[in-house]
């Protein structure tokens, strides 16, 4: 769709270093993030300059299984920040295996957190952090109307607001018509929407 297009189109060339693709269950996060990935590792670089990689994070293990699905190097978040702590800590503390080395991060690299609202809001500050240090993009994706995280929460629509947000409104998902918009409707609250189902 166009909602779709126009966010792969301004991730890829935006230039800004944090933007949030936002929307309900079924409006293709997965499909346009996997898109991006697509894009971001085989866009031209300056002469010297190395390819452009892209790490997906997930709080849950099936939100990481998807971005795997999709192409992407993907880990749960706990397990990328313990990472990132080890390849930045001094030399003297640092712990650094040989499976961390291709998780350092650099310039032109790509950082995608799904399920961005079930993030805790200290992970997401620390993720971005370590995104920034390196000159990397961050690219939050979720839906704030999900569930939220497990202890302090909203760090997505916090950092959301530093950058461009892309919106996805249309239910692509369901092979039934009157699904799509029943989710739409839960979504929302309306109560109403359980006979439906």
């Amino acid at each position: 769709g166009a909602d779709q297009a126009a966010a792969v189109r301004g991730v890829l060339t935006s230039g800004a270093r944090i933007e949030s693709l936002v929307g309900p269950a079924g409006t293709g996060k997965a499909f346009v993030v996997g898109a991006i990935a697509r894009g971001w590792t085989t866009a031209p670089r300056a002469e010297g300059e190395p390819a452009g990689r892209v790490f997906g994070l997930a709080t849950s293990q099936v939100a990481t299984d998807v971005l795997t699905g999709e192409g992407l190097t993907s880990r749960n978040v706990a397990r990328w920040l313990a990472t990132q702590d080890r390849l930045t800590a001094p030399l003297a503390e640092a712990r650094v295996s040989d499976d961390d080395a291709g998780w350092a991060l650099r310039s032109g690299d790509l950082v995608v957190v799904d399920e961005s609202a079930m993030t805790d809001t200290a992970s997401l500050a620390a993720i971005h952090k370590h995104v920034d240090n390196a000159g990397a993009k961050l690219l939050l994706v979720g839906d704030h109307r999900q569930l939220a995280a497990v202890g302090a929460g909203g760090g997505m629509d916090l950092l959301a607001n530093s950058g461009a947000r892309y919106e996805l409104a249309e239910a692509r998902r369901f092979a039934v018509v009157w699904e799509r918009s029943a989710s739409l409707r839960l979504r929302a609250g309306d109560e109403s929407v359980l006979r439906d189902y």
